[in-house]
């Protein structure tokens, strides 16, 4: 007999967990204690610590550190790193540790000095995963800052397509002014900021130079001058802290632009080769570029198809967009009539149903799926020549985050000026739920017509 056939694995995981558990804080069997900030000393086991880090492996065990023959160990930690070290200990012991906004920076630093690999994985992943989280609290920036001081270049990356995205709200808070120079640089030289216009980006810019004047120069270069109109250049020729050698030129040809009807072949390939892409709009929410679209009650909603039609206008140019959106997916059904020949009526079509009310009638479902279909077009658009320009359109959705909509997604697609485009799922089955706000059951999102001139 196969010796084999009566083994079993016996797993016992769940019990020696909990029995490692109940050695945090406890004096049997503890060889070490911990003291941090010289706060009252804490019963550790030097083989737990080992385990779970390297740092305290070789701490503790080590020959060349003195602290493995004490048996009080004197640790140093920062303010919001010693509050959590209490919970970061039971974290060797039980696995389990509860990160938030407030404390995942200090638990982060710890898992980093100590080189706990899990843990600072886990922490990094939750501050990805959160972004909008904290930006609903302002605290976007604050992230960005320590993103950037540990060399965490993913979530400084994820902090920039925030800030770029609700860059309105991010100019009305207190942290507008604290914005590191470099990093406001980097925001004005996107085309994916999502700010009312141009002109109230740049009164933005002026008011974070007024204490700064010196950075005004390469600051105010990356402005897109073309994008304001005629009565907003000439207020901002007016201002103080525009300096006059380097911008005089670009306003004079922008007002210039405004004062034809359209842009010239010299003129588009003029502005092209300028740095600051001043012929590229941005994500400007202001009427004239698009129109925002709020869809009430969603959870009671049907597979309905909704529709929308708005205007853009930018220089002379003046288009129409007509959008189609089925929020929950697509159903088409057609009514077919069957014939009655003397007393027996015709079977009706597979996967038909009869309609009580008019013996004959059936109803016969052509599509139906929970694919959220989205159509758009332009159906009018006021040039002299389409050559020179081209249409895009950005559709930003919001999440409601304490108390406010936030822009936390942004898809944009090309519309060609003779063809009706369709995405087949703009929105998936699996994402949609977080975008609707629980509070009062509504999907916010914004249609934003993009007209960009090629260079030709």
């Amino acid at each position: 007999m196969d010796s084999s056939e009566t083994s079993e694995t016996l797993v016992h995981q769940t019990h020696v967990m909990a029995a490692l558990s109940s050695l945090f804080g406890s004096e049997e069997l503890s060889d070490v204690r911990l003291t941090v900030n010289r706060e009252a000393p804490r019963p550790a086991h030097r083989f737990v610590l080992a385990l779970g880090s390297d740092v305290f492996r070789a701490m503790l065990l080590g020959e060349r550190w003195a602290d493995a023959r004490r048996e009080t160990v004197e640790l140093t930690e920062e303010e919001g790193a010693a509050a959590c070290f209490e919970d970061f200990l039971r974290y060797f012991y039980t696995g389990r540790i509860t990160v938030s906004v407030d404390n995942v920076f200090a638990v982060h630093g710890l898992a980093e000095k100590y080189n706990v690999g899990p843990l600072r994985r886990s922490c990094e992943q939750f501050l990805l995963d959160n972004v909008a989280a904290a930006g609903a609290l302002d605290l976007a920036l604050a992230w960005h800052r320590y993103a950037r001081f540990v060399g965490f270049g993913r979530l400084e990356e994820a902090c920039d397509t925030f800030v770029a995205w609700n860059m309105d709200a991010v100019i009305r808070s207190a942290d507008w002014l604290s914005l590191e120079e470099e990093q406001l640089a980097a925001l004005l030289r996107r085309s994916d900021l999502v700010v009312e216009s141009e002109f109230a980006l740049c009164q933005a810019v002026l008011r974070w130079l007024a204490p700064r004047p010196e950075a005004g120069p390469a600051l105010l270069a990356h402005l897109r001058y073309p994008m304001m109109s005629t009565e907003e250049l000439a207020t901002l020729r007016a201002h103080p802290l525009v300096p006059r050698g380097l911008l005089d030129e670009l306003l004079a040809q922008s007002l210039g632009l405004h004062q034809d009807s359209c842009l010239t072949k010299e003129a588009v390939g003029q502005l092209h080769g300028a740095a600051s892409c001043p012929l590229r709009m941005r994500l400007y929410t202001a009427k004239s570029c698009g129109s925002p679209w709020q869809l009430d009650f969603f959870s009671s909603m049907t597979k309905t198809v909704v529709c929308k039609e708005f205007a853009t206008t930018n220089f002379r140019v003046q288009s129409k967009w007509f959008v189609t959106f089925h929020p929950k997916g697509e159903r088409l059904v057609v009514q077919e009539e069957r014939p009655v020949r003397g007393s027996v009526r015709l079977p009706s079509p597979a996967g038909a149903k009869r309609r009580c009310t008019c013996p004959g009638l059936y109803e016969r479902v052509l599509k139906d799926n929970n694919r959220a279909a989205f159509n758009c077009k332009i159906i009018r658009c006021h040039s002299s020549s389409r050559a020179t320009h081209e249409h895009q359109i950005a559709v930003l959705f919001y999440r409601y985050l304490g108390s406010r909509w936030l822009v936390c997604d942004l898809k944009t697609f090309a519309i060609p000026h003779w063809q009706d485009v369709k995405i087949d799922d703009l929105l998936p089955a699996a994402e949609r739920g977080k975008y609707v706000s629980k509070i009062n059951d509504t999907m916010s999102l914004h249609f934003i017509g993009q007209t960009n001139w090629k260079k030709i």
